[in-house]
């Protein structure tokens, strides 16, 4: 680790052997789990919001797909219907 090493370098090797100094590398320690605990959270969260707005647009693509069939099989009924019978079923509400 660079970092104690450079507090080494500081302080001088025979202060490391005192308790004070062995409790401040702890508590570098702890900092440094800490700090990237919270960066590996944060990575996650922005994956999550990335994958479900790709999630979102998928759905998306495959609905206007789904609709577009729709109409298309829709259509083709429709073109076998007498045009007069097509007006009469309107009328009715079934069309």
């Amino acid at each position: 680790m660079g970092l104690i090493d450079t507090v080494k370098e500081i302080m001088g090797v025979e202060k490391l052997d005192t308790e004070e100094a062995k409790e401040m590398l702890k508590d570098l320690k702890q900092e440094i789990e800490a700090e990237e605990k919270a960066t590996a959270q944060d990575e996650a969260t922005a994956k999550d919001i990335e994958d479900r707005a790709w999630a979102k647009r998928v759905i998306e693509a495959q609905s206007n797909i789904r609709n577009r069939n729709r109409r298309h099989i829709n259509a083709q009924k429709q073109a076998r219907i007498n045009p007069q019978r097509q007006a009469h079923l309107r009328k009715l509400g079934k069309l």
